[in-house]
């Protein structure tokens, strides 16, 4: 998976950013290992969970889905037993998350316990997006940009997922605010690859408030780079205990949509 830089711009700064594939990734192990990938939001349910088995990168085939038995207790409430959808692939039936609740995962897979819990942070409204010009090299590209105003003297931590004409972009990003913090944010999501932007696509851009552990794995998934036939160099932090790969995140959801 390749993995690249992005920039983010604020009003007489500059700052570096994370960038990261989606769902599948490359990861540094020679035996197969348990990979969980899984949401809980304050958006309207239902939610997924994916629980896979790496292969050998030399294979270059998808990670299989495996049985599981997946719950998601919220701490102090209710559990809720996700249903099978078929190649590994778990959904609620009841759950909702709230904000400010913290949600237990638990997988269970050959008798084997995965566990991890994510808390949804209170959200930063999305105020608007909006489209910045730029030029390189004679070359004209427009990127979205997201607009909010940053809470002072709270960390926050976020991720943004974009999807041009309904199709989920092959990057998104992450940042926090150590270097803005109280600060009104004007952040350019570049991507610099094959998503460039023509007159009249439509944009869509998901702004997700995440808890630090969710953010620590994004973050750090920059350092399993490499191209989609070698292997990664480090994994990712993941915050599920048991010796699986992967995350859990319970964030907030909060989606604006724009024309080129």
């Amino acid at each position: 998976m390749q993995i690249l830089k992005n920039l983010f711009l604020l009003p007489g700064l500059l700052f570096l950013v994370s960038c990261e594939k989606v769902i599948d990734v490359n990861v540094k192990n020679s035996q197969p290992t348990v990979v969980i990938v899984g949401e809980v939001s304050n958006a309207t349910g239902p939610y997924q969970v994916r629980v896979t088995q790496t292969v050998q990168l030399k294979d270059n085939i998808p990670n299989p889905g495996l049985a599981a038995t997946v719950y998601v207790t919220e701490q102090g409430g209710a559990t809720d037993t996700f249903r099978a959808l078929g190649n590994g692939l778990y959904e609620s039936n009841s759950l909702q998350g709230k904000i400010g609740h913290t949600y237990v995962l638990n997988v269970l897979v050959d008798g084997q316990e995965y566990q991890a819990s994510s808390t949804i942070p209170s959200p930063v409204p999305f105020d608007s997006l909006s489209f910045i010009g730029e030029v390189f090299f004679k070359d004209s590209s427009f990127y979205p940009q997201v607009n909010c105003q940053d809470p002072p003297g709270v960390a926050n931590y976020y991720r943004f997922v974009e999807y041009i004409n309904g199709k989920q972009v092959k990057a998104n990003f992450v940042r926090d605010d150590r270097f803005w913090d109280g600060k009104y944010g004007e952040i350019v999501l570049r991507n610099f690859g094959d998503d460039d932007l023509a007159k009249g696509d439509q944009v869509k851009v998901d702004m997700q408030c995440l808890d630090k552990a969710a953010f620590n794995y994004f973050n750090t998934l920059d350092n399993a780079g490499g191209s989609s036939n070698s292997a990664a160099p480090a994994n990712p932090i993941t915050n599920i205990s048991g010796g699986a790969l992967g995350y859990f995140s319970a964030h907030t959801s909060q989606v604006r949509t724009a024309t080129r």
